[in-house]
Formats: C-alpha cells, structure tokens, sequence
C-alpha cells in the first residue's frame, strides 16, 4: 500500500502506480497460500525443479539469435539480469544438497544448476555458492560424503569453462581491483542525499529520475544496488523500518530452521549489494517463511472474486510488460496508458513535430523529469520563434544532462540562434537576454565539476566536459559584449 500513498507525490506517477498495481501480486500470492496446509519446506522443494526447468530452456533459447539469454557472455536467465538469476539457480542448488535423501535425478538437476550458476559469471554468486557447500558440509551431516563430491564437482566444473571457454575472467586477482564497488558507493551516497531530502520516498524509478539533478558522477543507473536504500527511495524510510522488524522477526521465530534462515540471508544479504529484491519472486520466497497461522481465512465467495480480480489486473500487466519488452511501445499504452517509459520511447521514434509535441505532453503529465519532452517542446517554440520561451525548456533539459558536454553545445547553438533570431528582427534587448546567459554554461560547468565525487575518477565514471574551442570563443565573445 506504500505505493499508493507516495503516489500523491511520486517522480513518475505513472510508473509508480504500475508498481502498486504489480505488487498486488504478492496479496495474491499469500491468499492462494493460506489454501494449502502444505509445510513451507515441502514448498520450497519445487523451487530446484523450476530452477533447472528455467536453465535448461534458457540453454536452449542461447542458440537463437537476439534472445537475449546471454549478453556479453553472461546468462542472463529469465530474469535478464545475470546476478539475480544466479541468485534463483543458487538457492535451487542450496535446497537439493541439503536434504536427507538424494536421487541421481538430483544429482543431475544440482550439475545443470551448477553449470548455469558459473554461466552468469557473477563473481558474488559464484563466491555465495562456494559459501553454500562448505556450510553445507557442516548442515548436511547425513550426506557429508556426497556434499564433498558436489564441492569436487563445483570446482571441476568452474575450472573447466574458465579454462575451455571464452567467457570473460571476471574471478581473477583483477576482480580486487574493479572499480564496480567504488561505483555502488557513488550510488549510495547520491541516494542518501536524496533520502535526507525527503524521507518519505519519491515512488517507483524515483531515484532513476531525481538522479541527473544530485549525482555527484557520470552513471547512469536505473536502481541504487541496495534494496535498503531502494525502498526508502521508493516509499520512505517507515516502511523500511516495518519490513525490517518483520523479516527479523520472521527470522527470530523458532518455527525456522537452518536452511530457511540461510536462504534467508542469501536473499537480504546479496540484496543488499544488487537489485534482487526488484523481481518479486524473491519477495515471495521470503513471504513462505512468515508465520500465517494465526489469521484464519475461510473460503467464501468475496475472496473468489478478489482472487479473480487480482490475477485479472496480472494478466493485464503482463500483457504490458511483454509489449514492451518487443518494443511494441504504442500497443503497450493501449492496455498501460500510464507507462511512462513506453511513452518516452515512443517520443524518441517519432519524427513529426506534431507527434513529438502530443507524448511530450503525455510524459511531462506523469514525470517532470524527462528530458527528451523538454527537447520536444523547446524545438516547438523554436519554430515560432518563442526562443525566450523556449529557454526555460533547454534549462531544464541541460540540467538533466550536465555531465554531457554534447548538450552544452546544443544549448549553446539554441542560444546563438535565438540571439540571431531576435537581431534580424529588431528585438535588441531579448536579443541581449540571451547574451546573458552565455556566461553561465561555464559557470554551469564548473559548478558541475566542484560538486563532483572525487572516488569517480577511479572508476569509468569521470566527467569528461573539457569545452571545444568553439565554445569557449562563443562564450568569451558574448562576455565581450556584456
């Protein structure tokens, strides 16, 4: 329900009420629970056999072109995103090497996991793995034995594609040096900025859109990387709080064992350095560990048509999120009219004036925040000559690209075309108002780089706006004329 009450206020109100309506899935979910007497565990015993199901079709789909199972030589999974899915394959292979009987089928199905695991080359999974058998080792004392052979299997099988394969080294002695980690820590201060800005949330992709004003680098990052600070970027900092006390209390109960509480720190505590808890299968996974045996839920007709019309309102979101996923953006707003990033990529194909101006209305109604609308509406006013107008518009649009040095050309273009304009037609002194604001591109810029985080110089996210010639004479000439 968070979602609906930041959705008053949220960055993009379009997306942000998409994520209310995507999370009632998990109201859903915990309906068609409360059905079952099955034990949790038996239930998260189907988890491996989904897991294998899911790998072996995406091995299979890696064959055909453009799936988009691997890109750069990572499996990317069901998920379409490497770490995350790897994730999902580890608990699969976490439950199997802990039970007390083992089949040669779950031996097989522990192999394929372990193949897709080393396929997603994510460096912490594949540590997080390692981590899992050893504790298993110790966990799993009937099995002992065949728990050391999985280890043995894990190793030879990790040693065999990096050494046979033209996967990308990523666990090396390199891997100490990447500068993704320094990345993160830009993410997570430029979000702690904001969360102390407002405390109570900026809704879904609220971050993603509040970024280009408060980044401190040059990245361009649709999530923080930490699911502490995503929620409260989201909804605010009560709810986290409220999650907080209920997973440690679901942690605490002493209906948990071992294994469930394993997992459930595999979960938060990788969740914590990536974006896991954005799929919400991993939401769900959690949802079976808490305790719901207290609330009685009788069958009755009321609870029929909530299901029906919960799995309805899912069905529509898929059918959404599927266009979108084609590209077919146009038919994505026919069932979604308020997803804000199928109108911007809509805005971003089409060519004719008229076109542009109409979505850029329709994403400016949503999110005050998107760049290309202002684009689209400033080129407007240019071809009527409202160039003063028009300047509020290329303000807006360069401060949410200030650490692109392209775009301090384009405005510097917008404001010599204006000057132009105006002089040709005798209007001196807005001619001059245009003039004076010459100046402030270097002042802009320079500002700009003071407030920029020095850790991004040690990564790829350094700023790169040494200004041309050109416009350095452009601005020392109208300075002249000041």
């Amino acid at each position: 329900m968070s979602f609906l009450v930041v959705q008053f206020y949220a960055v993009d109100k379009g997306m942000n009420l998409l994520a209310f309506f995507k999370n009632l899935v998990i109201i859903l979910f915990i309906i068609l629970y409360l059905q079952f007497d099955t034990d949790t565990y038996k239930r998260l015993e189907k988890i491996p056999y989904s897991a294998v199901a899911s790998a072996l079709l995406c091995l299979i789909l890696s064959f055909c072109k453009n799936s988009g199972i691997f890109v750069e030589n990572r499996l990317q999974g069901i998920f379409y995103y490497a770490n995350s899915y790897g994730l999902f394959l580890l608990i699969g292979v976490f439950i199997i090497i802990n039970k007390e009987k083992f089949t040669w089928k779950e031996f097989v199905a522990t192999i394929i996991l372990f193949i897709g695991i080393i396929l997603t080359n994510s460096r912490a999974i594949i540590v997080l793995t390692i981590l899992a058998l050893l504790i298993s080792v110790f966990t799993n004392k009937k099995n002992r034995k065949t728990v050391l052979l999985f280890v043995l299997c894990f190793i030879v099988i990790l040693t065999a594609i990096y050494l046979f394969s033209s996967m990308e080294k990523r666990v090396n002695v390199g891997m100490f040096e990447s500068s993704e980690f320094i990345t993160r820590l830009l993410y997570y201060k430029d979000s702690i900025s904001l969360i102390r800005e407002n405390p109570f949330g900026y809704g879904y992709e609220g971050w993603y859109y509040k970024q280009p004003e408060i980044q401190t680098a040059v990245y361009d990052a649709k999530y923080v990387h930490n699911s502490i600070l995503q929620v409260a970027l989201d909804v605010g900092l009560i709810p986290v709080i409220a999650i907080f006390i209920m997973l440690l209390n679901t942690f605490c109960s002493k209906k948990q064992n071992s294994i469930s509480r394993i997992i459930m720190l595999f979960i938060l505590g990788h969740s914590l350095i990536d974006i896991d808890l954005e799929y919400i299968y991993f939401i769900l996974i959690l949802v079976l560990f808490i305790d719901f045996e207290k609330i009685e839920l009788k069958k009755n007709n009321f609870q029929f048509v909530l299901l029906f019309a919960l799995s309805l309102f899912y069905f529509i979101l898929f059918i959404g999120d599927a266009e979108f996923a084609c590209g077919e953006y146009k038919k994505v707003l026919d069932v979604l009219p308020m997803h804000t990033e199928a109108i911007q990529e809509i805005l971003y194909e089409v060519t004719l004036p008229n076109e542009q101006l109409i979505y850029a209305k329709e994403a400016l109604r949503y999110n005050e925040n998107v760049s290309g609308a202002y684009e689209a509406i400033s080129n407007d006013m240019q071809s009527r000559g409202e160039y003063e107008e028009a300047l509020k518009m290329e303000k807006k649009r360069l401060a949410l690209n200030k650490y692109t040095m392209y775009n301090y050309i384009v405005y510097a273009q917008f404001l010599s075309d204006g000057i132009k304009y105006y002089a040709n037609n005798g209007e001196y002194d807005k001619a001059q108002n245009l003039v004076e604001e010459v100046p402030e591109i270097e002042d802009t810029i320079e500002n700009v780089l003071a407030n920029t985080n020095p850790l991004c110089y040690k990564t790829i996210h350094s700023p790169r706006l040494e200004m041309p010639d050109e416009l350095q004479d452009f601005i020392e000439n109208a300075k002249s004329k000041l």
